[in-house]
């Protein structure tokens, strides 16, 4: 599947399709020298999406991988085969940890690997049964996952957007440094205050069990009644004198 891939952002109009990449002015685009798309834009009728993709296209020498800095920093955009797209979406997500790139949604025509046998080659079926069965097993989807890890990373818009916008980070030592000296400054003011504080309740204490001491043995009357300081009780002070009065 051959599509396009371009920088984000590389142009004010978002490219959905080569359609939409070759019908714009702000962006160049690049394909790879003596692919299909060359030889195809070679036979290509004027006015056509193949004529326009040669007629104003750059043949580089090398894939789409090999030239993805170009990519990223918006020198053109280029029309590249799927596989080599997801492992570019890969590895850049792999290395920035966001999604750099996006892709057309409307792919230009699809494509298809094969192995070159001569005519009538004994080694052709027993590839052919070899090729279908890893097929089958799954063999070669896993292969392509433990080579591209991040590919599905970055195929979506939300999937972009989120990347730019996400609201998780490792943070390392120096950047908590303004937590720490916060709570150290705050632990230092705290201390002495404590201190204080406890220091100012035992001089309390100690004063009222001074008052405590120096009043016991005297009384004070309240009333009627007699009540000695230091204590919680009282006596009546008639009761005593008719006592005292009693033969």
């Amino acid at each position: 599947m051959l599509t396009a891939i371009l920088a984000i952002p590389a142009v004010n109009t978002p490219i959905n399709s080569v359609e939409d990449l070759v019908s714009q002015n702000e962006l160049g685009w690049a394909m790879e020298g003596g692919s299909i798309l060359e030889q195809m834009g070679k036979q290509a009728a004027n006015g056509t999406i193949f004529h326009k993709l040669y007629d104003k296209g750059v043949f580089k020498p090398s894939t789409c991988h090999g030239t993805m800095d170009k990519i990223k920093a918006g020198v053109w955009g280029e029309v590249c085969e799927g596989v080599t797209i997801q492992k570019v979406l890969s590895d850049d997500f792999t290395e920035e940890a966001a999604c750099n790139f996006y892709i057309g949604t409307e792919p230009l025509m699809s494509t298809a690997f094969a192995m070159a046998f001569r005519t009538r080659s004994p080694y052709l079926p027993e590839v052919n049964s070899w090729i279908m069965l890893s097929l089958q097993m799954g063999i070669q989807t896993s292969w392509i996952k433990a080579l591209m890890p991040n590919a599905t990373r970055c195929d979506t818009l939300s999937k972009i957007v989120a990347s730019k916008g996400k609201t998780s980070h490792t943070l390392v030592v120096y950047e908590l440094a303004a937590v720490f000296g916060m709570f150290v400054l705050g632990l230092g003011m705290a201390v002495p205050w404590f201190g204080v504080e406890m220091i100012s309740r035992i001089m309390k204490r100690r004063d009222g069990s001074r008052g405590d001491e120096k009043g016991r043995g005297r009384f004070v009357r309240k009333g009627r009644d007699i009540v000695p300081l230091g204590t919680n009780y009282s006596f009546s002070l008639e009761k005593y004198n008719k006592k005292q009065r009693a033969p």
